[in-house]
């Protein structure tokens, strides 16, 4: 572990020491290498989370996400929508709302299982919208190198599922 560990995630950050696994972390960070990337995640910054951010991290960067306004935010802002409708109008719904420019910069649309998204990418590419396919099936290398390429610019819209 020590010689391959490049990142390590701790997911639900403000839950951990909460739920008791203080010692286990404690545990599992004597065994990190010396150059590792950490991430918390935490929907709050409580107490704990500081603690932790304390025994884990160097020199950290705190990333905070307002709500901003409802709709999602401006420029260079995280949104999240959800829409309901039918089946059929899905696909095109979507297309609207990039050519209207409310889904502006980097999307990411999630699907319930692959063909749909094989599908969405189909439907965008005949407007000429670069997409990409993200799941499970594929190799790891391949996930990693659409990842890369999307965070790049190849593409500015990700299609998702977990479905495998």
């Amino acid at each position: 572990l020590r010689e391959s560990l490049e990142t390590v995630v701790f997911d639900e950050a403000d839950l951990l020491f909460s739920y008791g696994y203080e010692a286990d972390i404690r545990d599992i960070t004597g065994h990190l290498p010396n150059i590792c990337q950490a991430m918390l995640m935490s929907a709050t910054l409580s107490e704990d989370v500081e603690r932790l951010r304390q025994l884990v991290m160097h020199n950290p960067v705190v990333l905070k996400l307002d709500d901003g306004k409802a709709g999602g935010g401006g420029e260079g802002q995280l949104a999240q929508f959800s829409l309901r409708c039918s089946e059929g109008d899905k696909f095109l719904i979507s297309y609207v709302l990039v050519k209207l420019g409310i889904l502006t910069g980097k999307v990411l649309f999630f699907v319930n299982d692959i063909d749909r998204g094989y599908q969405l990418k189909l439907f965008m590419e005949q407007f000429s919208l670069k997409a990409a396919v993200l799941n499970a099936e594929l190799p790891q290398n391949s996930r990693s190198h659409i990842i890369q390429s999307f965070n790049r610019g190849a593409f500015n819209y990700l299609i998702a599922t977990d479905d495998s």
